[in-house]
């Protein structure tokens, strides 16, 4: 399309104004509304209620309200965390989501499948001993602008320090028939992220291979 026309009389070529278009997802009147957030290591309930330890991988999840919005389109957003009354550190959402007005999901849905939540995950200097506190920065379309979003508050979270759960595993080599099986790295690494989604504790294994 040509982006330039000619203003009559005068010759001097003229720009005409490009049209903006949305990208995909008209600001809602009364903002993005959040269901709820749970910041999950495990296990989690939707009141946060499960404790938290210390120094564990932890996820936030966030579970937006799709009938918020006007129409179908892409969402992502940003949170921030803070201790102790310091500064703010901003952490990107590790997905964006796709909301639907016309084909919400169920709040059970969302919790059930991790494509259907917003999901950040907490650096190692957040998820230390103490209290940390977490806020909404903002929701935005990805490649676009800051969508209005309704309030919402996240309560303060506590980790609290434990000590780690110190396992030993031999693997074991063994006969069958005329075949000598060995266990392989995959199957520590089956065992280790078992016991990581099994006990809400820091892993401590030490993983030897005998005959």
């Amino acid at each position: 399309m040509c982006m330039m026309c000619v203003h009559r009389g005068s010759g001097v070529p003229r720009l005409k104004p490009r049209k903006r278009r949305p990208l995909g997802l008209a600001q809602p009147q009364t903002g993005v509304q959040v269901r709820g957030v749970e910041i999950v290591q495990c296990v989690q309930d939707v009141t946060n209620s499960v404790p938290l330890v210390a120094d564990k991988a932890t996820l936030v999840r966030l579970y937006l309200e799709p009938t918020s919005v006007s129409q179908p389109g892409q969402i992502t957003a940003e949170i921030a965390w803070s201790r102790s009354g310091g500064g703010d550190t901003f952490v990107p959402a590790l997905n964006s989501l796709r909301v639907d007005p016309a084909s919400p999901f169920s709040l059970r849905e969302q919790r059930e499948d991790i494509d259907k939540s917003l999901n950040f995950r907490l650096p190692a200097a957040a998820i230390g001993a103490g209290t940390l506190s977490l806020r909404i920065s903002r929701i935005f379309q990805p490649g676009g602008g800051d969508l209005p979003a309704a309030a919402f508050n996240i309560a303060p979270v506590t980790f609290t320090a434990a000590p780690p759960l110190r396992i030993r595993v031999i693997g074991l080599r063994y006969k069958a028939g005329t075949t000598t099986v060995t266990p392989a790295a995959v199957h520590f690494s089956y065992l280790r992220s078992f016991l990581n989604r099994a006990y809400p504790v820091e892993l401590a294994p030490q993983i030897r291979t005998v005959a």
